[in-house]
């Protein structure tokens, strides 16, 4: 029985998936992703956090700050939970939103980047965030895993002689280039070993890591715009590039049998595929690395990853009137007429701003680049339908015009023409008004009475005013 006290305490290090029958060549998938962090980043978080904290630079009231396309910030909001750290993790619009989720979830806070500069893309705009950050309070520790040696000396000491005891006779070892921790920490613990091992680094296809065109790429993980400066490519034996829809394609492939994982394994069991069709690999000994899973474990619900007061300022934007209690009040609200064309585009990137949670969208963004997916776009079409002064959105015109700018021009266009003012009546031939609904009733005519005879002039059945001074009127008048 495994007994933890903190979530960086238990990752299960020895779990290999035998992918002969599924790939069709003898390759064995190291899973790094059963932990409480879903990625091998929890080893590396590990490693810095606790750097940082024998050589002081972490203290208590610090705030841990990182830039990470995901996998590290999961495990950094877990180290800082456990370890009572405030935390936050600048990343940028290709995040997965279930990733942001999980962060928000354990108490982090997400920083959205949504323009890249012109010469380090998103990630050098990450990066410049990070530093003027840092520059602004001394409060922010930067662990800055691009630099920081406990990155790839964290796989140095755990992952690479985890392989070596399992597998004693290993020819190739296949490790995706992200950060490159896990791969120069593997790649630097072979070189000095007794046996020759060929390591092969996965990268995508418009990474600049090993010196290729920079071009966009939509899956987050592996693959960098800017080259860490942890790589050393002289440990390196081979590097392999992949395109993203051959990605895709190995994710779908695994799931055909039954085994779920991300886009980096993804990345890196299409390279491995690759490289032994072009190799005589019946007799070879491989192992990949998978560092991260594709199970939904990132499926955090709606209140806590929201939180009462995120709903609640929603709620008084919406000019909602429920209170703590959940009780509620019917308000009637006149819809007001539709705004102009500005203010319709304006309005758009707002909305969609909320939903994506980020601080800003430019209007000439694609939705794809935002990380916005089928599911949050029905979130922007509902709250726009929500906005009385807003026209109507459907997903229909969320695919046909994928951009903020794109969609209020076509919102505009679909505007009904203005009903001309008719002119004013003189008075004498205005209709009288009309009353409508029920109102109070005219008293009903009575039929008169007939005249009285004479001689039935004594009779309490004459008309009152024909009776006799001596006769009294019936009571019921």
């Amino acid at each position: 029985m495994t007994v933890i006290r903190a979530p960086q305490d238990f990752n299960e290090d020895d779990l290999y998936i035998d992918l002969r029958a599924t790939l069709g060549h003898p390759l064995f998938l190291k899973c790094e992703g059963f932990n409480f962090a879903g990625s091998v980043k929890l080893k590396a978080a590990v490693e810095m956090v606790e750097a940082a904290e024998r050589t002081g630079a972490l203290r208590p009231g610090s705030i841990l700050v990182e830039s990470s396309s995901g996998n590290l910030g999961v495990a950094l909001s877990v180290i800082a939970a456990s370890k009572g750290y405030r935390f936050l993790c600048v990343t940028d619009s290709r995040c997965n939103l279930s990733t942001r989720r999980l962060m928000e979830a354990l108490g982090s806070q997400v920083q959205i980047i949504v323009e890249p500069t012109p010469d380090g893309g998103l990630l050098g705009a990450r990066l410049d965030y990070v530093r003027a950050l840092c520059a602004s309070n001394d409060r922010y520790v930067w662990l800055n895993q691009y630099t920081n040696p406990q990155a790839w000396k964290a796989h140095h000491r755990t992952t690479a002689p985890a392989i070596a005891r399992q597998f004693p006779q290993l020819d190739v070892l296949f490790v995706g280039a992200g950060t490159t921790g896990t791969l120069m920490g593997c790649a630097r613990w072979f070189r000095a070993w007794h046996r020759p091992v060929r390591v092969v680094a996965v990268d995508s296809v418009g990474s600049v890591t090993f010196g290729g065109a920079p071009s966009r790429r939509m899956i987050p993980g592996l693959g960098t715009s800017v080259r860490p400066p942890l790589l050393d490519d002289t440990y390196v034996d081979e590097v392999i590039h992949v395109e993203e829809p051959d990605t895709v394609r190995a994710c779908h492939r695994l799931a055909r049998a039954g085994f779920l994982f991300g886009g980096s394994t993804g990345t890196v069991i299409s390279g491995a595929a690759g490289w032994l069709d072009h190799h005589d690999a019946h007799q070879l000994t491989a192992v990949a690395i998978a560092p991260d899973l594709g199970v939904p474990r990132h499926a955090v619900p709606e209140q806590l990853a929201d939180g009462p007061v995120r709903r609640r300022r929603a709620a008084a934007r919406c000019g909602d009137r429920r209170d703590a209690g959940g009780l509620t009040m019917t308000i009637t609200v006149e819809r007001p007429p539709v705004i102009g064309p500005a203010s319709i585009e304006q309005a758009l990137s707002e909305l969609l701003a909320e939903v994506v949670r980020v601080d800003r969208v430019p209007p000439e963004a694609f939705f794809d680049d935002l990380g916005a997916d089928s599911l949050l776009m029905a979130r922007f079409c509902a709250r726009v339908r929500k906005r009385p002064d807003l026209p109507t959105v459907s997903m229909k015109d969320v695919y046909r015009h994928p951009t903020v700018a794109g969609l209020a021009a076509a919102l505009v266009a679909a505007l009904p023409a203005p009903v001309p003012q008719a002119p004013s009546l003189p008075a004498r031939w205005r209709p009288s008004p009309v009353r409508v609904g029920p109102g109070p009733r005219r008293p009903r005519r009575s039929r008169p009475w007939p005249p009285c005879s004479p001689r039935s002039r004594s009779s309490t059945r004459c008309h009152p005013t024909r009776t006799s001074s001596t006769t009294s009127a019936p009571t019921r008048w």
